[in-house]
């Protein structure tokens, strides 16, 4: 998957599944990412918000600005080299975008989403990573088709093999 992510452009999936790999974000939490919450100077990623999926009620499609899943998850992450590249190819990519619809770009925009504003829906991103896992024909450790949600459960076993505290590990 690393391979794979090397050579592709700095695309919402791409860099989506950099920051679930590389970051252990939640597919939610990647959707509600600004740019306001990406601090390159200090190469740090602050998570908070969300984007919920509407359960229940009439509207069983909708989705929605919230915090993040679990209350006081609101944190500040450092940035690795491997992500940190992918976002500022990804900002540069959507800059250019806005200059081409002659839209203003804002730090409000997110980082996954559209010039227009909207956020990623997070059912897409899973829809997508569904699509190029299955390109890559990757297969997990139980012998089926990883979901965006193990790319977060491989950070973790790789963090906790290479000797981090599980409490640390839990914290991130």
């Amino acid at each position: 998957l690393r391979t794979t992510l090397n050579t592709m452009p700095a695309s919402r999936i791409s860099v989506a599944a950099r920051l679930g790999l590389f970051m252990a974000l939640r597919r939610e939490e990647i959707c509600g990412l600004r740019w306001s919450d990406v601090d390159f100077r200090n190469r740090t990623l602050s998570v908070i918000r969300s984007i919920g999926i509407q359960k229940g009620g009439t509207d069983k499609k909708g989705t929605f600005v919230k915090a993040p899943k679990t209350r006081g998850s609101t944190r500040t992450l450092p940035i690795p080299d491997y992500v940190f590249e992918s976002l500022k190819q990804r900002r540069a990519v959507m800059a250019q975008d806005c200059f081409s619809l002659k839209a203003p770009f804002s730090e409000n925009l997110y980082v996954e989403g559209y010039v227009d504003g909207r956020y990623y829906d997070p059912r897409k991103l899973s829809r997508d990573w569904t699509s190029l896992a299955s390109s890559l024909s990757l297969v997990g450790t139980a012998g089926k088709r990883p979901t965006f949600h193990d790319l977060r459960h491989t950070w973790a076993t790789i963090a906790i093999y290479e000797g981090i505290d599980i409490e640390a590990v839990s914290a991130y």
